[in-house]
């Protein structure tokens, strides 16, 4: 399998995998713009060494091909795996991935 491109299913699997637990990304802005957040990660992955998003009022989320930063009233969190977010091998993989680091960094910016 390669890379999705189709906007719709990209954010459809997100929306998916957040309604199906618990985010902490979701205390810091609504539950369609984590959606929008996490498919851009996943479109952009591949394609930039950094990519920063900017919730108005809201949270900063910079990620990068390992690794995704966050940014709330003046707190910061950051968590690198291991591997690239994205292998593009599977959606729901690299989906999960990337909610799974982006919990880890609002966990560290929350310890």
């Amino acid at each position: 399998m390669s890379k999705i491109t189709d906007y719709n299913q990209i954010l459809s699997e997100v929306t998916t995998q957040l309604a199906d637990q618990e985010w902490t990304i979701t205390d810091y802005m609504t539950q369609d713009n984590a959606a929008i957040v996490v498919a851009n990660i996943y479109l952009m992955n591949d394609l930039c060494a950094g990519f920063g998003q900017y919730i108005y009022n809201s949270v900063s989320v910079i990620s990068s091909r390992q690794r995704i930063s966050v940014i709330y009233g003046g707190r910061c969190g950051m968590f690198k795996h291991h591997e690239n977010l994205c292998l593009y091998e599977s959606l729901s993989d690299d989906v999960s991935v990337i909610l799974m680091v982006l919990q880890a960094a609002f966990d560290r910016m929350t310890n």
